[in-house]
């Protein structure tokens, strides 16, 4: 399996929309200045050009007003370098009930809330 990319086959969560900033710990290094893109139970995508090697393991700081801050180790499993463009997709490795269990309630938020705004532009069309 290339880690380059991630097929949807090989997906074993959902994926939800999630804007968060976040901060990912390198070689003792906080780097911030990145942007959660997407989340899920098992991983996120985060935009920004943080100089991690496929496969590289690091700690990840996730800092949103209702999730609050959580900390993970993560893995890259894939970069997305394109004209105007860069991200970085991770894979969580091992992380905490609580830190699960916190993650989880923020996908069913937000999930609950699409589904809110999609009944109500149905509605109003």
């Amino acid at each position: 399996m290339s880690l380059e990319r991630l097929d949807l086959e090989q997906r074993r969560f959902p994926r939800v929309p999630f804007r968060a900033r976040a901060n990912v710990l390198r070689k003792n290094r906080w780097l911030g200045g990145l942007a959660v893109e997407n989340l899920s139970q098992g991983g996120a995508y985060l935009s920004g050009n943080a100089g991690l090697a496929l496969g590289e393991r690091v700690t990840l700081a996730i800092h949103e007003a209702e999730l609050g801050r959580v900390i993970l180790t993560a893995r890259v499993v894939r970069h997305d370098r394109s004209l105007g463009h860069s991200g970085f997709a991770v894979e969580f490795r091992m992380p905490s009930e609580r830190t699960s269990g916190r993650i989880r309630s923020a996908i069913r938020r937000r999930l609950s809330q699409e589904l809110a705004q999609r009944f109500a532009w149905a509605e109003s069309a």
